[in-house]
Formats: structure tokens, C-alpha cells, sequence
């Protein structure tokens, strides 16, 4: 057989598993990165992982040495907590590569989202976009929320379109737990489903987020007094 024999052969089984496809060169770019030793220099890594250490330290109380926690919401942190815990490492390394399976975790739901939508070609096509993406593979690598929230969002968008109530509640507490603008983001959209008759799906996407909103404005209220205290400090 031939090259260009062997190269459609090889494209053909591509397409035929675009998930598995996706999520290998997810793996490889993202691996590739780490051992190009990519350093991780934001400040807000480093303090994640503190505010992580220290939630854990305080029996699993969200904490903070300089109240930043009052500001940012608290999925991601309870995440690297709970890496923490497991590895019993207090490690920004062992943060990057547990973030990394977030971000190939990202591109797994991605891919399978768009196999609903799209042909075998053109959601093999989207996977290796979603994989070598650069803001993708950044974010894996980067103690930060952004890859958390991608996730949560994707996994929230599948769950809509394969009415899997549980997937879209649980994905859409973590979701507005995990960064401001998808409080609002989710919010919205619950009124926009209300709106085009879809009563399941905007129902079960007000319990998740709702659930997480409630969670937020009760600790707001616990520890400033205020429900929206998490919001009046940062005018």
C-alpha cells in the first residue's frame, strides 16, 4: 500500500474514533508541554494553592490568609484541596498535572458533544481543535479556575442536549461555584430556556445553579453579615 494509501487509512480510523483521537493528542500536546518545563509564574496559582492548603488545614472550612476567599468562589480551591489531600503533597507540579486531566477531560466532553451535531469528519476536526488549542493547553497547565469552569460548561451544554438531569445539575453547581461571570452566564440562560418553551432543561439547570447560589450567599452571609458581601468587596 502506498503513502497517501496509508495516510487515508490512518485519517479513516481517526474519524472513526474522534474521541479517542482527540483525547490522545490532548495527552501528547499537554505532556509536551510539561516536559518542556513551562513555568507556571502567575501569582494567583501560587495563592490558590494556598488558599487549597489552608481550606484543608481548617478541616475543610474555605480559608484564606488575606480574605481573597471572600472574592473567589470556591470549587476550584475545594478541587486543589482535595488534590492535596489525596496525594498528600503540597505541590504546584502536582496541581499542574491534576489540571492538566481537567483540560483533557475538556476536550473528551467537547469532542463528544460534537458528535451530536457533527459528522464523523467534522467532529474529528473539532476534537483536534479543542486539543491543540493554545488557551486550552495554557489553562491546563495553570494552577488557575478557567479549566475547572471550561469543563463545567461543556459538560453542562452535553448534559442539555442528552437530557441527563444529573449531569446538568450537578455540573452547573460547580459550575456558578467556580467563577463569577458564569454565575451570570447560567443565570441568564435559565431564563432564555424558560423562554423557547424548554421547561426540563431550564428547571433542572435553576436546581443546580441555584443550589450553588444559595450555598454562596449563605457562606456570604455566615462569615460578612451581608448575602452579597462576596459582591460589595469588590467595588
Amino acid at each position: 500500500m502506498n503513502k497517501d494509501g496509508n495516510l487515508h487509512l490512518i485519517i479513516k480510523k481517526c474519524e472513526d474514533y474522534p474521541i479517542l483521537t482527540a483525547l490522545f493528542l490532548a495527552v501528547v500536546t499537554r505532556t509536551t508541554v510539561i516536559m518542556m518545563g513551562f513555568q507556571d509564574f502567575w501569582g494567583d496559582s501560587h495563592h490558590n494553592l494556598i488558599i487549597s492548603k489552608l481550606t484543608l488545614e481548617n478541616n475543610w472550612v474555605y480559608s484564606d490568609f488575606k480574605d481573597r476567599h471572600l472574592t473567589w468562589f470556591p470549587a476550584f480551591r475545594y478541587w486543589g484541596a482535595s488534590v492535596q489531600w489525596i496525594t498528600g503533597t503540597y505541590s504546584l507540579q502536582v496541581m499542574q498535572i491534576a489540571n492538566t486531566i481537567l483540560g483533557v477531560a475538556t476536550v473528551a466532553v467537547g469532542t463528544r458533544f460534537a458528535t451530536t451535531y457533527l459528522d464523523k469528519k467534522w467532529t474529528l476536526f473539532a476534537g483536534i481543535l479543542l486539543a491543540i488549542q493554545p488557551y486550552l493547553i495554557v489553562f491546563s497547565y495553570m494552577n488557575m479556575a478557567e479549566i475547572l469552569g471550561a469543563l463545567m460548561i461543556i459538560s453542562w451544554f452535553l448534559g442539555l442536549q442528552t437530557q441527563n438531569k444529573w449531569m446538568i445539575i450537578g455540573s452547573t453547581f460547580i459550575a456558578v461555584l467556580t467563577r463569577t461571570e458564569l454565575m451570570y452566564l447560567v443565570g441568564l440562560t435559565v431564563l432564555y430556556l424558560f423562554m423557547v418553551g424548554e421547561k426540563k432543561r431550564a428547571l433542572w439547570t435553576a436546581i443546580g445553579s441555584g443550589l450553588g447560589v444559595l450555598l454562596w450567599f449563605g457562606y456570604s452571609t455566615y462569615t460578612m453579615g451581608n448575602p452579597l458581601g462576596w459582591m460589595l468587596i469588590r467595588i
